[in-house]
């Protein structure tokens, strides 16, 4: 089983490029599902700053994936 506590310690890791704070801290997770063996959520920034935050994204999804025991991540950018 997935430890929700670690998931949202993985997503501080990825700093968010306009406060420089973590996912978390920033309040940019939104709607987080935690499962046995995946992780979703979504992420939902100004249309103006949809390409700024897709690396960020990606940088979640893999961190998530990296996770021992992850087997499906979802992250959706929605602007």
């Amino acid at each position: 089983m997935i430890d929700r506590a670690a998931v949202e310690a993985v997503l501080d890791g990825i700093v968010d490029p306009r406060s420089g704070r973590g996912l978390m801290g920033a309040g940019l997770v939104q709607g987080l599902v935690v499962g046995e063996d995946r992780a979703g959520f979504a992420m939902e920034v100004p249309a103006a700053e949809a390409a700024l935050y897709a690396p960020v994204r990606d940088a979640a999804e893999a961190a998530l994936k990296a996770m021992p025991g992850m087997a499906r991540v979802s992250v959706v950018l929605s602007a």
